[in-house]
């Protein structure tokens, strides 16, 4: 069905909305560029009672389902509201079937910000109170417990990620399973898809979506002369469902969970990660010394280095994952079967750069994944010391007209030159040792378990 044209005071408010919610949006990254919380959750509600203590026509009403017994008796009522979530509730016994109360808490309306347990529980009385006043239903409950949670790095970038970056960061946050790319494409780029997800079991998935491109289609911002146009927003999500929050956490309730509990987790989550990281580096590296010498041995020392580009491309491309990481892994690779292998690298390495010149942008392996996503991981144990001290969730500063981004920057041919000559004229005979003490060198101060190795 055709959409209804706009009056033009229709189109003025719808205007004056979009500039607004740009600039709420701005606020949300007035004190840092990254923060951690709870986005959405799903709560089970225990021991619940429901009364109905206004008499409302709610069958009339498109946000309810309700159906009843023939006296007028409450089966079941399903109630979705855009200021809290989803409500549904059952008091179907047959076939052994037991009531219950779940209650699905978002934050509503923009959707950038995120909390701490204490949100959720103002969330809860918020919709419960909502609940009463709008459709003249009391819900009454002992606890809360939690059916599913999503942990969330929230975070501002001067620009876009390229799909490998975003890929890359996925697949280390999702213990090295590779990203499920969907159907839904941006509409701008048919590679650059917004949304990547894993599920890595019944009880964990992890989600990256482009959270500007969402507000975009769901039309609360404008799509061209936005306010928002240097600004890229990422959200990497943890789902986790009720019986991995029990294994974790040790609980699931509402009341017994507190923000120190979910940091503690997230850094673990983080430190494993890294272990994830360095793993993805040594397969890679290992893929390399093997594709450059399958190179080498068909196409000879004159042709090889061409051949190689080619495929690292032609491979991307094809499979939307790198075959390559980028430049590093070349120098940090115990390739062969060459007799002067430092010489080598830097010849395989200053030809990928050449090409960069030839075409003014940067190959695919001198965008530096790997060193973006190092400083990702940064950024993620920053926005937990901070939650540390101000607790989980967006803390805006009213008093600053600043925005936060981090900047994904332009490693120029040079500075990235300067760091490979280093860890070519590092060689080791444990070319696994090599990869891991270079990553660690990074992240000095963190007790990770594989410092330990």
């Amino acid at each position: 069905m055709a959409r209804r044209k706009l009056t033009p005071e229709e189109k003025q408010r719808s205007l004056e909305e979009k500039i607004n919610n740009e600039n709420s949006i701005l606020e949300v990254f007035s004190s840092m560029p990254c923060f951690a919380g709870i986005d959405k959750c799903k709560l089970s509600l225990q021991d619940f009672s429901v009364e109905r203590v206004e008499i409302k026509n709610l069958k009339q009403d498109r946000s309810c389902n309700l159906k009843t017994s023939i006296d007028g008796e409450l089966l079941s009522l399903d109630i979705k509201s855009e200021f809290f979530g989803k409500i549904t509730i059952s008091f179907d016994t047959s076939d052994f079937k037991t009531p219950y109360c779940y209650i699905e808490l978002i934050h509503g309306g923009l959707n950038f910000e995120t909390v701490g347990i204490a949100g959720i529980k103002n969330r809860l009385a918020n919709a419960i109170d909502f609940i009463k006043n709008n459709y003249g239903i009391i819900i009454t409950y002992s606890t809360a417990l939690f059916l599913e949670i999503e942990l969330a790095y929230t975070i501002a970038f001067d620009k876009t990620p390229n799909l490998q970056l975003r890929s890359f960061l996925h697949k280390c946050l999702s213990s090295g399973y590779p990203p499920n790319f969907g159907n839904e494409k941006s509409k701008k780029n048919n590679y650059d898809y917004p949304i990547l997800s894993c599920k890595i079991s019944n009880e964990e998935l992890t989600v990256t979506y482009d959270k500007i491109e969402k507000a975009k289609r769901k039309r609360q911002i404008r799509r061209e002369g936005s306010k928002l146009e240097n600004l890229n927003v990422q959200r990497f999500e943890l789902v986790l469902k009720k019986n991995k929050i029990k294994k974790i956490l040790g609980t699931n309730s509402l009341d017994l969970l507190n923000d120190a509990q979910l940091i503690e987790f997230l850094e673990s989550k983080l430190n494993s990660t890294i272990n994830v990281y360095i793993r993805l580096i040594e397969e890679s590296s290992i893929k390399t010394k093997k594709v450059i010498q399958d190179v080498y041995n068909k196409h000879g020392p004159k042709n090889y280095i061409k051949a190689l580009f080619n495929q690292v491309n032609n491979h991307s491309l094809r499979t939307l994952s790198p075959l390559v990481l980028d430049e590093e892994i070349i120098a940090l690779t115990n390739i062969s079967p060459f007799k002067n292998k430092a010489r080598t690298k830097r010849t395989i390495i200053e030809s990928f750069q050449n090409s960069e010149e030839d075409y003014s942008e940067k190959n695919e392996t001198g965008l530096m994944i790997t060193w973006h996503v190092r400083d990702i991981f940064k950024l993620f144990y920053e926005s937990l010391e901070v939650a540390r001290e101000k607790g989980l969730g967006c803390h805006k500063d009213t008093t600053s007209t600043h925005t936060y981004k981090h900047v994904l920057k332009d490693y120029p041919s040079g500075y990235r030159n300067n760091i490979f000559e280093e860890i070519i004229k590092s060689n080791t005979r444990n070319q696994k040792n090599k990869i891991r003490n270079h990553v660690l060198k990074e992240f000095p101060d963190k007790d990770l378990d594989i410092n330990k190795k």
